[in-house]
């Protein structure tokens, strides 16, 4: 790795991201930060989010504030889930331990990665999945039904308390950055629970890999099964398009993360904004109770940058949000110290926000505080 910066200069997203580049090794700089293509899918999932205004009020009076909301039945301090990203110890090394260090000391969520480089047990360890503020969550990829279902029980021994099935990957995206400089996945840095396979993408597939790993993709059906043997409630992430997210919420599950995979799939697809904008008012009819009793949620996942975009994905529909890059950005940059101030200032200025707004809770967040006008 390369010279870190001084921490106490790291103000906001920007340094962070700057340290972080400065920090890790080209390879894996270009793992974490790259994405599909030309990338205009995931850096408009940024500009999308700072496009959209706020319209704020004055001389309100405020007799409560709070910014706790519910999930899965359980009251949290923040709408704030940190997003599964793999291999952590490639950006620091003490990888997936210190990202739920930082999270559990803030009262934010997380969702670990089949992928990570830390067990699910020390994870949880760590993470204190008891303490009043965060859910912890294990994230899979479909491998084959057996597999997924030993996952399921290991995770549950373990205290996650929901899975985020990943189903926008049947193939990888081609990303130039990382084709470039390669995938030099150190030893330690490697999957403890999935072995890393070398999966055909970018200038390197051809049609016959990339067919069979089609082959080997889930369908509905496979994921109406899943949901029958799962004991733990399950969340569908990748959902792009309303006739999907109809489909899914229309299914026994605990709800949808939208989300086009920071880009790192396929480029131009949708910005977040819009997906959320397309899909949130299609499934208005479909978050009724499952047959457990409990309500169906709607979650966003990518260009969450800043407070504000956390209040702006509110307004839109959703739920709750999950945050990605940034918390890489402050691993890389120092460890739990970095992830928990990456994550201090999101909740500050979500917490300015929501002033301004004339928002005293979260549930008072709706589409008025946008101003539409300018959007």
């Amino acid at each position: 790795m390369k010279q870190a910066s001084n921490f106490n200069s790291l103000v906001n997203w920007h340094d962070f991201r700057e340290c972080a580049k400065n920090t890790l090794s080209d390879s894996a700089w270009a793992y974490f930060e790259g994405a599909a293509a030309d990338e205009i899918s995931k850096n408009n999932n940024i500009k999308a989010w700072q496009d959209l205004s706020l319209h704020n009020r004055v001389l309100q009076k405020f007799s409560q504030f709070s910014t706790q909301t519910e999930l899965l039945g359980q009251t949290i301090e923040w709408p704030l889930i940190v997003a599964p990203m793999a291999h952590q110890k490639w950006a620091h090394q003490d990888g997936e331990l210190a990202m739920a260090l930082a999270a559990s000391a803030l009262d934010v969520g997380m969702t670990l990665s089949i992928q990570s480089s830390c067990s699910m047990q020390a994870v949880a360890k760590v993470f204190q999945p008891h303490k009043k503020g965060g859910l912890l969550w294990i994230q899979l990829y479909w491998t084959h039904l057996n597999q997924v279902l030993e996952w399921i029980e290991e995770a549950k021994n373990c205290g996650y308390q929901a899975v985020v099935l990943t189903v926008d990957s049947a193939v990888q995206g081609s990303r130039d950055e990382q084709i470039r400089h390669g995938l030099k996945l150190p030893k330690h840095a490697q999957s403890v629970h999935w072995p890393i396979k070398c999966h055909p993408t970018g200038h390197n597939s051809s049609q016959a890999s990339l067919l069979e790993l089609l082959k080997q993709a889930p369908t509905w059906s496979d994921i109406e099964q899943l949901i029958q043997l799962s004991s733990l409630p399950i969340f569908l992430k990748g959902i792009s398009h309303a006739q999907d997210a109809q489909k899914a919420m229309s299914l026994d599950i605990a709800g949808i993360i939208v989300s086009n995979h920071g880009g790192r799939n396929l480029d131009t697809v949708a910005d977040s904004v819009q997906l959320i904008r397309s899909i949130a008012p299609k499934v208005q009819a479909y978050r009724h109770k499952n047959k457990n009793g409990n309500q169906k949620y709607v979650l966003l996942d990518g260009g969450i940058r800043r407070g504000t975009d956390v209040v702006k994905a509110l307004a839109l529909g959703a739920d709750a949000v999950l945050i990605g890059r940034p918390c890489i950005y402050g691993l890389a940059s120092a460890g739990s110290q970095g992830v928990a101030q990456v994550l201090k200032n999101i909740q500050t200025e979500i917490i300015i926000a929501m002033s301004l707004l004339a928002c005293s809770t979260i549930q008072a967040i709706n589409s008025s505080v946008l101003n539409e006008s300018h959007p």
